[in-house]
């Protein structure tokens, strides 16, 4: 069984191609600091503020402290050389499309916010022109209030439909 496993491991990273070699520190039960190399798999793109940065395969970006890196494996392994003073990575700018695929989800909240700030903009300097009465102004009262309440529903359920990305 240990046998498959390695050998599906060694075709999963020639699959992936670049490794980065990590310095890991962990603390054990009893307080004592331990280090160990941990590697990770992908594509390296470069080095960005003192940060080597490598494509995971899921298409993530995955950041290492230069520091903390060890040595940089190309697929065939053989060592990238790399210098932690160079920039190397231009991030990827935000293209059109990939802007509309992030607001995509959260438009309805938006739009419940945009609503409710309507509701609480249309009572800024609200007048009861036609309160000749006690009973008139309470009536003025509580319409804006009731104004104000849903407004303030309507942001509140924006807000966490935009949390939730909807």
């Amino acid at each position: 069984m240990i046998r498959r496993l390695i050998i599906l491991l060694l075709i999963v990273g020639c699959v992936f191609g670049d490794t980065i070699v990590v310095k890991k520190e962990t603390k054990d039960k009893d307080g004592s600091l331990k280090t160990y190399n941990s590697e990770t798999m992908g594509e390296y793109v470069g080095i960005l503020d003192a940060k080597a940065y490598l494509r995971t395969p899921d298409g993530n970006l995955k950041e290492f402290n230069c520091s903390d890196v060890i040595v940089i494996f190309d697929n065939e392994r053989k060592p990238i050389e790399y210098d932690c003073s160079t920039n190397t990575f231009i991030p990827k700018a935000l293209t059109e499309v990939d802007i509309k695929k992030i607001q995509k989800y959260p438009v309805v909240g938006g739009t419940l916010i945009a609503i409710g700030g309507g509701f609480l903009f249309s009572n800024i300097d609200k007048k009861c022109n036609d309160c000749e009465t006690s009973e008139d102004l309470e009536d003025f009262i509580e319409g804006v209030n009731s104004t104000a309440k849903i407004g303030y529903g309507f942001i509140i359920l924006g807000g966490v439909l935009v949390a939730f990305g909807i």
